[in-house]
């Protein structure tokens, strides 16, 4: 949005060169008077690909079809009147010339309508301009998505982050966008969602539906701040790029007295080395150094051992991961079993122990659920499982939980609030403990195990353990698992926040 443009007559050329008429309000609550900025978004960059496959069928109906059939019955008519005026005589010469152009026009138009009709790569989609201005308070951005440029009906919105305000942007693709402001103005980002995923994520965590509670989240209370990672152009598939923006944005609010309480996060894979670079010393930062819950999907490889994915499986074992449980209601109502079998772990979750000695997965939780998707779906709900429906489940069960500490006055930590999980967990009988970890997710018996447990001395305190060159526990593996071995131990205390911590609390921290 760097470049600007002048309103001569109520009207200014936008960034495309389509002409935009300005309301007289804009120009008279504008702080640079009749200079606005201007520029311009290919719209099909924000859509996901489930969307932009649909919008391109539609296009294709509307812009294409009509045309290219036309021309096709028009070719084809000319092809059979010159086929029957020549009927029986030999073509040659200029008439062959003729026949050839003909037959070429008929092959070019079926070329272009199949390339066209198989690939949405093919339409490059709408670009709508976008002007901007600051009228004093807030940035206020126009996108232009109406069809003779009176901005007067274009969505307008003021950034998310200041009024919280978003907006469809087509009747056609039932997409909701929002904008934030960068630069002074220079850069306005346009925010869409790139999957169903996070909606349905984040309404198993806290949806909230006043006239029906029966669709609500597990907090329906809670506040929630959506910080993309996941990226259209990957697949939805989130970027090392994206991780340490969130995670420096994390550390900005917390700074700034804003702080964040738990992290839902239903995304990961598998990493080479989890142990070593900047994402996993930022993850580790973010729980030990700035204190939030961070509860993380354990993904869905297995039911194979050491298929645990990154996170949770990072530098320092203080996430906690979650793996899938299905109870013998979920298995009735959502997968029609014939008969009620015990409670266990999908197949799929996925299950420690970590390569370096870690558990892996810390608890499970109810890994299915039918709740909200977002609009572009046409759908209003969905069914949808995997550890990431299991995450916000447990995330969920947390804002609950911190929510009664919080008003009990009881100090918590993400280490306490993590062994409180572990030992209250119920134990799931003849299930791996590789795959439900300490065992269900019991939140009632969290927040009993906490009360109780108030004042405790280590309340802000993990334990790093060295393990002959490993940081998280003992894994015997190949040939160290048929004979004996010996493994010196080491556990060292470690304060939230430690480096800031007081020296005088270090030296009297003593604990058998």
């Amino acid at each position: 949005m760097s470049k600007t443009a002048q309103v001569s007559e109520g009207q200014l050329k936008g960034h495309t060169g389509k002409t935009l008429k300005i309301p007289t309000a804009w120009i008279q609550e504008n702080t640079e008077g009749n200079t606005f900025r201007i520029g311009s978004k290919r719209i099909f960059g924000l859509y996901p690909s489930y969307l932009r496959d649909q919008i391109h069928k539609q296009r294709l109906d509307k812009l294409w079809n009509p045309g290219q059939k036309k021309c096709l019955a028009k070719v084809t008519n000319d092809v059979e009147a010159f086929e029957a005026s020549k009927s029986g005589e030999t073509v040659q010469g200029k008439d062959k010339l003729s026949k050839d152009n003909l037959d070429a026009g008929l092959d070019l138009l079926m070329q272009m309508d199949k390339k066209i009709q198989a690939s949405e790569a093919a339409d490059v989609g709408p670009t709508f301009d976008l002007i901007s201005y600051h009228n004093g308070t807030d940035w206020n951005i126009i996108i232009d998505n109406t069809d003779d440029g009176n901005l007067e009906k274009a969505l307008k919105l003021r950034p998310f982050t200041v009024a919280q305000e978003y907006g469809k942007l087509t009747e056609m693709d039932n997409l909701n966008v929002s904008v934030n402001v960068h630069d002074n103005g220079q850069v306005v980002e346009l925010v869409s969602i790139c999957s169903s995923h996070g909606t349905h994520v984040a309404s198993i965590a806290a949806a909230n539906f006043p006239d029906d509670p029966n669709k609500n989240g597990l907090a329906p209370g809670a506040q929630i701040i959506s910080v993309t990672i996941g990226d259209g152009r990957l697949g939805s598939m989130e970027s090392g790029t994206a991780l340490i923006r969130a995670m420096t944005f994390l550390m900005q609010r917390k700074e700034a007295g804003l702080p964040i309480d738990v992290i839902n996060m239903s995304y990961g894979e598998h990493s080479q080395w989890s142990n070593a670079g900047k994402i996993g010393e930022m993850i580790g930062d973010i729980v030990n150094k700035y204190g939030i819950v961070w509860a993380v999907s354990a993904g869905n490889a297995g039911p194979a051992l050491c298929t645990v994915g990154t996170p949770p499986d990072v530098f320092t074992n203080t996430m906690i991961g979650v793996g899938a449980y299905v109870s013998p209601e979920m298995m009735m109502s959502m997968y029609s079993a014939r008969e009620k079998l015990p409670g266990t772990c999908y197949t799929w979750t996925s299950r420690g122990p970590t390569i370096d000695g870690d558990r892996g997965v810390t608890i499970c939780a109810p890994g299915g659920a039918i709740t909200s998707v977002p609009k572009f779906t046409n759908r209003g709900s969905q069914l949808m499982n995997g550890t990431s429906m299991a995450c916000p489940h447990t995330a969920g069960a947390l804002a609950l939980l911190l929510s009664g500490l919080k008003q009990k006055d009881i100090k918590f930590s993400p280490f306490f609030v993590k062994r409180a999980l572990m030992f209250s967990a119920k134990k799931l009988p003849s299930v791996c403990h590789y795959g439900q970890g300490h065992g269900l997710l019991q939140v009632e018996g969290a927040f009993e195990y906490m009360t109780q447990n108030t004042g405790c001395e280590d309340y802000n305190v993990r334990f790093a353990l060295g393990c002959n060159g490993a940081n998280k526990g003992i894994h015997l593996r190949d040939f160290y698992a048929d004979k004996a071995v010996e493994v010196p131990i080491k556990v060292e205390p470690f304060f939230l926040d430690n480096e800031n911590q007081c020296n005088d609390d270090k030296v009297n921290f003593n604990l058998r």
